[in-house]
Parts: C-alpha cells; sequence; structure tokens
C-alpha cells in the first residue's frame, strides 16, 4: 500500500531534504501504556473468546452495543475492594440519529446541570478500531470531525411547449451546472490543523513497509513545499485517503420538470459537501456559488444568493434576464469541529489506555516480549457523530469505539447489523479502565 511505485515515480527529485531541519520535524503523539494504579484490572479473558461468535440484531452497532458496555463496564468496577468514583461519569443515549439530533436534549440538559466546560471529556462512536496500516498496528481515534454542508442550486426560468423548445433548457443548463461543479475540485491540505498530519506522522515513524521517500516527505512536509505537494499527491490516489485532506461534494438530490411535453420551468440540485477542517462551511459555499456564476455568465441568467448565517437575506449577485436567473442557499450548516489535543494528559491516559487493553488484556501472546506496539494516533472523522451537540461541555472529545470491527463492515444502519463478541468484551475493558484512571488525576 505504501510503496505504490512512490520511489520509481520521484527517485532524482526526492533526495533527501535538508538534514538541518531534521529538528524541525513533527513527531508522532504516540503514548506508553496507562494503566490504573489502584486496583486490578478488567479480569475477563479477552484473548480467549470464540471469535466466529457475534451479536447480531438490528442497531446493535449503535444502541444495544453500546448501552451493554456502559452499565457492563460500570457494573463490573472493584466498588467492593474500596474503589469510590469521584468523578461523575454520564451515558448519554440518542435516538434520532438519523435526523441529525434534532429531538436530542440530552447535551442541553447536561449543561443545565453541571455548566459549559464541565466534563472531563466525552466519548463517542468513530476511529479506526485495530487495524494493520502499512505494517503497523494502529487505532486511529477521531480528535476532530468534518464540518457539514447541503446547498441547493436552482434554476428558474420561462417555459414553453415542447415542440417550440429553447436552445439550452434549465435541465439542460443544469446539466452543465453539475459538469462544472464535479470538475472544479476542492483543494487539498496536508497541515497540522488536520489531525490526518499526525495519523501520517505516526506512520512515518513506526511504519516498517513505507517508502523511504515517502516517510521523508511526510517529516519535511511543513518545511519544503515540495515534499508536501508530494504527500498530498500520494494520498490523493486513493479516495478514502483523499477525502482526509479536502473537502467533499456529492450531488446527491435533483428534480425538475413535470410532463413530456412541457419545457421546464424549475430544476433543483442538493449538494452535500463534509467541509475540510482546513475550511470553513462559507469557504465551501463561495466555491458552488463560484461554478454557479460561471454558468450564470455561459447562459446570460441572472444570479442571486442567500449566503450562510444571513438569515435569509438575498444578495442579487447577477441581475435577472429574460433568460431566467439562478439562485444558490444553504439549507444545512455546520462548521467543522474544534480538535482535540493530542499533547496532553488527557490525550496519554486515553491513547495510553487503549494500549493497555489492547497489549496487556486482549493479546498479550502477541505483544509481549515483542517490539511490535499498537500505535495510538489522532484522526479525522470524514462524516459527522452527535459530538456536535456536546463541543460546549468539553475541550476534549474522542471519537472512539474500541475493538477490532469497524463499524462499515459490520453492516451498520443496515440489516443484519452485528458487533463480534471480542470487540465487544474488549469495548467493556476498555471503559473499565479509562474510568478508574481518568479518576486518578486532577483537572
Amino acid at each position: 500500500m505504501f510503496q505504490q511505485c512512490y520511489s520509481s515515480d520521484r527517485a532524482v527529485a526526492g533526495k533527501l531534504a535538508k538534514a538541518a531541519a531534521v529538528a524541525a520535524q513533527p513527531k508522532c503523539p504516540s503514548v506508553g501504556i496507562h494503566r490504573p494504579e489502584k486496583y486490578d484490572t478488567y479480569k475477563a479473558t479477552l484473548d480467549k473468546i470464540i471469535h466466529d461468535e457475534a451479536f447480531r440484531n438490528e442497531s446493535v452497532l449503535k444502541m444495544q452495543h453500546a448501552v451493554r458496555i456502559d452499565t457492563s463496564s460500570f457494573d463490573d468496577l472493584p466498588l467492593d475492594a474500596g474503589f469510590k468514583p469521584k468523578r461523575t461519569v454520564v451515558f448519554s443515549y440518542g435516538f434520532d440519529e438519523e435526523i441529525l439530533g434534532a429531538r436530542n436534549k440530552n447535551a442541553e440538559f447536561i449543561e443545565e446541570l453541571y455548566g459549559p466546560k464541565s466534563m472531563y471529556a466525552v466519548m463517542d462512536e468513530g476511529g479506526v478500531s485495530l487495524m494493520d496500516i502499512g505494517g503497523t498496528i494502529m487505532a486511529v481515534v477521531g480528535t476532530g470531525e468534518k464540518g457539514y454542508l447541503d446547498v441547493s442550486l436552482s434554476i428558474q426560468k420561462k417555459g414553453g411547449h415542447s415542440s417550440v423548445p429553447q436552445d439550452h433548457t434549465a435541465i439542460g443548463m443544469m446539466g452543465n451546472l453539475i459538469v462544472e461543479i464535479e470538475n472544479d475540485k476542492f483543494p487539498t491540505y496536508f497541515v497540522e490543523k488536520n489531525p490526518t498530519f499526525y495519523q501520517y506522522v505516526c506512520l512515518a515513524e513506526h511504519s516498517v513497509d513505507i517508502d523511504p521517500l515517502l516517510k521523508q516527505d511526510i517529516l519535511n512536509s511543513q518545511i519544503d513545499e515540495q515534499a508536501n505537494a508530494n504527500v498530498r499527491e500520494f494520498m490523493n490516489r486513493d479516495r478514502f485517503t483523499s477525502y482526509a485532506i479536502k473537502s467533499t461534494q456529492a450531488l446527491d438530490v435533483i428534480h425538475g420538470g413535470v410532463k413530456y411535453n412541457a419545457l421546464p420551468e424549475f430544476v433543483e440540485l442538493v449538494v452535500n459537501s463534509r467541509v475540510a477542517v482546513e475550511e470553513s462551511v462559507t469557504f465551501a459555499f463561495k466555491k458552488f456559488l463560484k461554478d454557479a456564476e460561471t454558468i450564470a455568465r455561459q447562459y446570460n441568467t441572472g444570479l442571486s444568493a442567500q449566503f450562510p448565517y444571513s438569515n435569509g437575506t438575498e444578495v442579487v449577485i447577477l441581475p435577472a434576464t429574460d433568460v431566467g436567473i439562478l439562485t444558490v442557499k444553504p439549507i444545512t450548516i455546520l462548521e467543522p469541529s474544534p480538535v482535540t489535543a493530542a499533547n496532553d494528559l488527557h490525550w496519554e491516559i486515553f491513547a495510553g489506555t487503549a494500549r493497555h487493553v489492547y497489549e496487556e488484556l486482549a493479546y498479550p501472546d502477541r505483544f509481549n516480549n515483542s517490539k511490535e506496539q499498537v500505535v495510538v494516533t489522532p484522526g479525522l472523522g470524514t462524516g459527522n457523530t452527535d459530538t456536535k451537540l456536546y463541543w460546549n461541555l468539553t475541550d476534549h472529545i474522542y471519537r472512539y469505539r474500541p475493538g477490532v470491527l469497524p463499524s462499515v463492515n459490520g453492516n451498520s444502519h443496515g440489516i443484519n447489523e452485528y458487533i463480534e463478541f471480542d470487540s465487544h468484551l474488549q469495548c467493556i475493558a476498555f471503559i473499565f479502565e479509562y474510568i478508574q484512571s481518568t479518576d486518578e488525576v486532577q483537572d
């Protein structure tokens, strides 16, 4: 995966960049193992589970599994041994993820009860649980996620009978706007603001399979423009990695026209964009507005826009003409999330607990007396979770579900949804350990 003819592509151009800059190279925020100091660790024999067995049921990944791990981990706490939690632990369950959390008032209630920034940390779904990436066992914790924008682009023009059509109907004009949007790609970034940057720094430091020139480019990417461009070009080769470093655009809904023999008077396109952490909703909106202006000028139509945060105020970009008018307006907006730090004690405890659970409890036979380790790294959520409702409660949000099965591979949101038993128990062990570890620190 990490070779991909990288060296041969730039065998000459890739001579090691600037030895003097080594001291300025970024460092992987990897941490040591962290375990609770006072009480025994989780007693389940996590490495002896029957791996072919699984919980199978509708919503088992998103709700039933979550309720079970939270209650089980709390019930197993060593209260009889004298453990008396100093921190309040809040389990918050939603019920309306599919409609973007519009009815979930849990976060508002918690903030009213405890106050803003009152929580030590928030943990939600997400991340890459445990995977071999570039020959390195990695657990990728979502410490940030993209923004969200649904934008409507509509064309309104005179109709008429299909026997005497215009040279360009509203649908034909919209077709060209679609081509313009898809050909006008968002820019790419490889910067420290994006958690994906540190994920790749960790790969550069720990991967045994990584091409030496790619490794050097990653580590020099913040001081060498060509190195940065090389990394972005490499990541752009794969659809999934490319979307970690740029905004997306998905043309999802279109409708227009009413009957076969009548020219359409109105056509609307809805585009969904997941906004890069380096950008803003307004930046993404202006990109689509620019695409619309190109088409409006091409066909001599008017152009109006309702900008994000304008309370529906309409701005005329080009006055309406006899041909018609093109209108651009946002439907749903959400800015990119704040990014959780990966260089503080909060991160050391969270990431260190993950290493403890995987290396000492779940797979001791693999990691004991071995140089191999689980590299826990920050990462970026390219979708969106319910954590947007909890931003006011803490600066430390971790989108991560321990285990070995990413939800997209467990038929999440689909039929026959499932999670393997060993993943389920690893989740219980993690929560069990994490509650105790966070209770031992002051914040």
